[in-house]
């Protein structure tokens, strides 16, 4: 636990409500209890001039998550407001859930975090407050992320990668141009910093227009940037831990269920296509093609295969290894690069 009283934290707040934060944390976790002290203490540390709380959800983690937030509550009761669950709601109604969050939250401007994550910057928030306080037609702020492991070693990573997208107004153009065109992770959720205000009308659309979109971090991206700008902050403030039992590790270990949520997402790209009437259509029938790729790969199992081969510990002959390393890392996007060319021409 971070060796920082309330008291301390709240000494730069000033006279203010303590019931009316500017900042509302979100915080998501289930079976996090190697993660979730990193977590909090990061939240605790920031250094701001305003009030915030902390809305921290334990989805009936089956191990020691919610003892250790009961610890946090106890030391910091007016900042950590946690919610306890007696059975697991994500995995019977994921956007339900977020409505019960939803109700928790308090703030002007919400902060996403989830449990295995944190945050390495302690003037995050402030920074991102700044910058949405200045720049009223600025519906979300974000920051770079480092990628570590999960058992914290850095990884050498980070989305956008460094170099690319230095400017500090992103449009949905952007946006679309860098994940779906070139195909690079742009933003993770742990630098969503925006204005509460579209929380709710964000959820009525993922249940109508956005509906098909199988997990929620794209489609929030998706309809904060059709609703203002981006205000991007250069400097890493935030890690992202990978395969440390999230989504992605979920994904990984359930094929099945990664071929499902990939034939949603080509449902839900098209609609998004649909309801901007073709604007970003050139970047988004990338995103499309790469996914339907992958989908007939999962289907035909050939890249399994092949990727099983090279792993085969009875297969001695490198001349073997290397023609199906060849056929991964060379032949396939060409053979992507073909079928893109024959479906769609020129709309490429």
């Amino acid at each position: 636990m971070l060796k920082k009283t309330q008291e301390e934290i709240i000494t730069h707040w000033g006279d203010c409500d303590f019931s009316k934060p500017l900042v509302s944390i979100k915080c998501t976790a289930y079976n996090h209890e190697n993660y979730i002290e990193n977590a909090l203490d990061s939240f605790l540390m920031q250094e701001t001039n305003f009030p915030f709380e902390v809305v921290v959800h334990d989805d009936a983690s089956t191990d020691r998550t919610a003892e250790i937030i009961r610890e946090y509550e106890k030391a910091y009761p007016l900042i950590i407001k946690p919610i306890y669950e007696d059975e697991n709601l994500y995995s019977k109604d994921k956007k339900g859930m977020n409505t019960i969050i939803q109700a928790h939250m308090h703030g002007k401007y919400i902060a996403v975090c989830e449990g295995d994550d944190f945050w390495c910057d302690k003037s995050k928030l402030q920074k991102q407050a700044d910058a949405l306080e200045s720049h009223p037609e600025c519906s979300v702020a974000l920051c770079r992320v480092q990628f570590i492991e999960k058992d914290g070693n850095v990884i050498r990573r980070t989305a956008p990668e460094k170099g690319t997208l230095e400017k500090s107004i992103v449009t949905l153009e952007d946006y679309t141009r860098e994940e779906y065109n070139i195909g690079q992770w742009t933003f993770h959720t742990s630098s969503f910093f925006y204005r509460a205000c579209y929380n709710e009308p964000f959820y009525r659309a993922w249940e109508n227009e956005l509906k098909h979109f199988p997990y929620g971090d794209m489609p929030l991206i998706i309809y904060l940037l059709m609703h203002g700008n981006g205000y991007f902050l250069t400097e890493t403030m935030s890690c992202y831990r990978t395969f440390s039992g999230g989504y992605n590790s979920f994904i990984k270990a359930n094929p099945q269920v990664a071929l499902k949520h990939s034939e949603m997402l080509v449902k839900a790209l098209k609609d998004f296509d649909e309801m901007t009437d073709e604007q970003y259509h050139s970047h988004v029938i990338k995103k499309i093609t790469r996914e339907e790729l992958f989908q007939f790969g999962k289907k035909q199992k050939k890249y399994k295969y092949a990727f099983e081969l090279m792993k085969w510990k009875n297969i001695k002959n490198a001349g073997v290894r290397f023609v199906c390393y060849e056929f991964l890392t060379n032949i396939t996007p060409k053979l992507y690069a073909f079928y893109a060319g024959l479906r769609y021409g020129n709309k490429m």
